[in-house]
């Protein structure tokens, strides 16, 4: 729930008058909700039920400092896309084996500063990000652990630019290419392949399309099993989307009992990465108006 409420015509943060932040602080300003944050990541952190997992939140959704500390002292992993959000959340006190460095164009100085870091793992995106990788690694003589981003193609998502995880998305690697490159990191004296991931998209509130990543990403790992490699994580991805319109939609709990069922068989962590199921409804901008105008001529 959300903890913004008006009463008496007067909006309220909790227990505090929007009105009165306004007169010590001035506008604009951004004011969140400690409540509605941690009672949002609680809700998946307390969802798993049979298996180990770990939230990753999104940085990208709401990249605050505060609530960057906030979400790490409550035990919150994080999913970056950049050296930037590698670096807030450092300074926010996260800790680094609880980081994923997702992204389709990570630089050599971003991969340096993940390996330096010792991040819990990169997300593969490509066979080009695989060889700088693991050219960096070599170059300082480091074994990095790696996930690999894989394109389950499956089409969801509430918008067509919301969706990740489509065949022609440039997001993720298709199966095919998926195998060749665990093959490859199987063999690489600078490469450790730890994990898979995927995500379908954003805005997703149908609990058979989460059902068959997870499907499809079970059977992936056993094609990688065969290869004598031994998963620890199976990323699957962002969270539930959140309603603009009404309440009627999934819970966290939903959503991890149909995971849990899929991967039932499997002995490695589940982790998932949610964003704006967790910062939505947790903040919002108050400003002043200065001026009326008329739009009447």
């Amino acid at each position: 729930m959300s903890y913004f409420s008006y009463k008496n015509n007067i909006l309220y943060c909790e227990k505090v008058k929007i009105s009165d932040i306004a007169d010590k602080y001035g506008t604009p300003a951004y004011i969140y909700s400690k409540k509605t944050l941690s009672e949002n990541f609680d809700a998946y952190a307390n969802a798993f039920d049979k298996k180990s997992g770990l939230i990753c939140f999104s940085v990208k959704s709401l990249s605050n400092l505060s609530i960057l500390k906030f979400l790490s002292e409550k035990g919150s992993g994080f999913d970056i896309v950049s050296g930037g959000e590698l670096e807030r959340t450092l300074l926010a006190g996260a800790d680094p084996k609880k980081i994923i460095f997702t992204g389709i164009a990570k630089t050599d100085e971003e991969i340096l500063f993940g390996i330096e870091k010792n991040i819990l793992s990169f997300n593969i995106e490509s066979k080009s990000e695989m060889m700088r990788i693991e050219k960096i690694a070599r170059d300082k003589k480091k074994l990095v652990d790696v996930a690999i981003r894989f394109n389950p193609e499956i089409d969801a998502g509430g918008h067509e630019y919301i969706k990740t995880g489509r065949k022609k998305d440039k997001f993720g690697i298709l199966v095919s290419e998926t195998l060749k490159l665990a093959k490859y990191i199987s063999n690489s004296e600078h490469l450790n392949l730890i994990g898979l991931s995927c995500h379908i998209g954003s805005q997703i509130f149908e609990l058979d399309d989460f059902k068959a990543a997870a499907n499809f990403t079970k059977k992936l790992a056993e094609e990688v099993n065969k290869m004598s490699i031994e998963l620890k994580f199976l990323d699957v991805g962002g969270g539930l989307g959140i309603s603009y319109t009404d309440s009627n939609f999934p819970s966290p709990k939903d959503l991890l009992k149909i995971i849990e069922n899929e991967l039932q068989d499997r002995d490695e962590k589940i982790i998932l990465e949610p964003g704006r199921s967790i910062s939505g409804n947790a903040g919002i901008m108050i400003s002043k108006i200065e001026f009326p105008k008329s739009c009447k001529g």
